[in-house]
Parts: C-alpha cells; structure tokens; sequence
C-alpha cells in the first residue's frame, strides 16, 4: 500500500467564504472591547485595514 495523494485545497474556494484563523479572530475579539483600533499591518486584511464588522 503507497502513500495516497491528495490534491491541495485553497482555504475557502470550496464553499467561497472567506477563511479566518483562530489567532486574527482572537486578536480582533480582545482589541474591539477594550475600544483600540484593531489594526496590525501584514495581519490580513481584517486587522491590516481597519475594517469594521458588525457585533
């Protein structure tokens, strides 16, 4: 029995959604209540932007 190939999956083109790590979502989930900006350059575009989410 060989090792079985399978081929390489981009995060979120299956079902089109955008994928989140745990480590952003956690950092955003800290900054936001203590009401500092949640922007980190080179983090994404979630903590990269600024960009807001609703609650």
């Amino acid at each position: 029995m060989g090792i079985r190939r399978v081929g390489l999956v981009v995060p979120g083109s299956e079902f089109g959604l955008p994928v989140l790590p745990a480590a952003t979502a956690g950092a955003y989930s800290v900054l936001r209540p203590l009401d500092l900006p949640p922007v980190l350059p080179g983090a994404g575009r979630l903590l990269g932007s600024g960009a807001t989410v609703p609650a």
